[in-house]
């Protein structure tokens, strides 16, 4: 049975795996034959890293009650394609000197958001939350046994209502604004600075060649030109 506040990656808890999902050694070996100057130009020739996941399933390390700040988000707050010292949540986080609490999950939408911020923020405590805006989109659909999200795992009996639900994009902002105000709200009655952004904001056009392993993902120069802005906004 699923928990109702879990992680996606709640079976990888404890793990560190090389490759995930986007960031497949298949891929790279694609890449490796069909686009090798773009990773050698990126820096991805024969580089390895890790992914790791806390006793809970997130991309962060384990939850304490030192001052954190928690990031909401899709696969550019995950840090698909990147090693986790070069993401924006971590560097953010780092340089306020506080501990990262990442909750961003590859491929998820701001339902997703929402479920863990609830589930998660009264136990975290955190002083500041970060939500970076995934493609308003997708849709998480919760079953007994899995975490599914539209459109990339729209199963057969869901694809007539997801296709009728994306007919109309009134469906996708009003559940976007919803969830962005529900975050916010959940914020507000707690007394922790809340920031919203954009994910297209994470991208510069004049770093648009600098990309993740992944060749699809955007690079750590772009991570640390976005953390400068959060810090910025932050006041710091």
């Amino acid at each position: 049975m699923i928990s109702k506040y879990q992680s996606i990656h709640h079976n990888l808890a404890n793990q560190e795996l090389d490759w995930l999902p986007n960031d497949t050694k298949e891929w790279y070996a694609h890449n490796l034959k069909h686009n090798y100057q773009q990773l050698a130009d990126n820096g991805w020739i024969n580089t390895h890293f890790k992914y790791a996941f806390n006793s809970h399933g997130f991309r962060c390390q384990e939850f304490t009650p030192d001052p954190s700040i928690m990031f909401l988000g899709c696969s550019f707050t995950f840090g698909i394609g990147l090693p986790v010292d070069v993401i924006w949540p971590e560097l953010v986080a780092q340089r306020l000197n506080m501990r990262c609490a990442n909750l961003g999950i590859g491929g998820s939408d701001l339902n997703t958001a929402f479920r863990l911020a609830s589930g998660w923020i009264d136990r975290i405590r955190p002083k500041i939350v970060v939500l970076m805006i995934p493609s308003i989109l997708r849709f998480e659909l919760i079953t007994d046994r899995i975490i599914q999200i539209l459109p990339q795992d729209v199963h057969q009996q869901v694809r007539p209502f997801y296709a009728t639900w994306c007919q109309n994009s009134y469906n996708a902002e009003l559940n976007a604004e919803k969830s962005i105000l529900a975050i916010h709200m959940l914020c507000h009655l707690r007394h922790i600075k809340f920031l919203r952004y954009e994910w297209q904001e994470l991208n510069h056009s004049e770093h648009r060649s600098a990309l993740a392993r992944d060749l699809r993902h955007w690079g750590a120069i772009q991570h640390e030109l976005f953390s400068q802005k959060v810090l910025a906004d932050i006041g710091k």
